[in-house]
């Protein structure tokens, strides 16, 4: 800014003319430097990321090509060594039960069986001299159930029987079969020992008070082979005891079933002395 420029007008207007234009000069001239500066700065750092960016693809370049180089180089490392097996774990919950699977093919048809053996019948009873119980089986066997009677009855028995023309004594037992029916009535004036084979259908077996003239210490015994299952009825002179009570039911099934009695006097019973069921 040249000063004698300012103050060469002598009129103060013109001074402040003077000096209004030369400022505004100056700013002009500032701000065409700085734009001047600018612009050139602005070219210095475009050619500066240039430099940067050719610098940076050079050296990415290059990397690669090494590590190309390193990967074509480099060998399968060795396989390590196994980890410890882990703990087991905890066990699952039960699952649902399936469905019903589909029934199968029925099997073949079985074979018959064997035969089964012959069953054993009861051939003979009778009461032996000392009161015991023998009875003859259909195979042979002679089976002795024990003392039905004391020995002082069974003589007794025994004497009611003598007969013959030399007075001896008799101890075949008069065995008397009875009709196929509901009901037994045993005569004991004509028999020791009275069977039936009954094929009733399953129902009531009356057993009524014997016929005769019964004796004190006179007994009998019934033999009864039933089909089917009998439930007995026995008439009121019939009596059991605490010890051996008077049966409910026959055996049936083609079973034989024993039951003894001895007739006491002094009572008027017909009283139960042996039960022997099953045979």
């Amino acid at each position: 800014m040249a000063i004698d420029k300012i103050f060469n007008d002598s009129n103060v207007d013109g001074i402040a003319d003077n000096i209004f234009n030369t400022v505004n000069n100056s700013v002009s001239e500032v701000k065409q430097m700085q734009q001047r500066k600018a612009a050139e700065n602005a070219q210095l750092v475009i050619q500066s990321l240039k430099k940067i960016d050719t610098d940076i693809r050079e050296k990415f370049d290059n990397v690669t090509n090494v590590m190309e180089k390193r990967v074509l180089t480099i060998k399968d490392g060795r396989n390590g060594i196994d980890g410890k097996d882990g703990r087991d774990g905890k066990d699952g919950r039960n699952g649902k039960d399936g469905l019903n699977g589909k029934q199968g093919v029925p099997g073949p048809q079985g074979k018959d069986g064997k035969d089964g053996r012959d069953g054993v019948s009861v051939n003979d009873a009778h009461i032996d001299f000392d009161g015991s119980l023998i009875i003859t089986l259909s195979d042979g066997k002679v089976l002795n159930v024990g003392e039905v009677v004391s020995q002082e009855l069974e003589k007794q028995f025994v004497s009611i029987k003598q007969g013959g023309s030399s007075g001896g004594i008799s101890n075949v037992p008069r065995v008397i079969a009875i009709a196929n029916a509901t009901s037994i009535t045993v005569n004991t004036d004509t028999t020791d020992i009275a069977t039936q084979a009954n094929t009733q259908s399953v129902g009531t077996l009356t057993i009524n008070a014997p016929t005769g003239t019964a004796v004190n210490g006179q007994k009998f015994i019934l033999r009864l082979t039933s089909t089917n299952v009998q439930t007995f009825s026995f008439n009121a002179i019939f009596a059991g005891s605490t010890d051996l009570i008077l049966p409910t039911s026959s055996s049936g099934g083609g079973l034989t079933d024993y039951i003894g009695f001895i007739y006491n006097s002094t009572s008027s019973k017909w009283q139960l002395l042996a039960k022997v069921f099953g045979f």
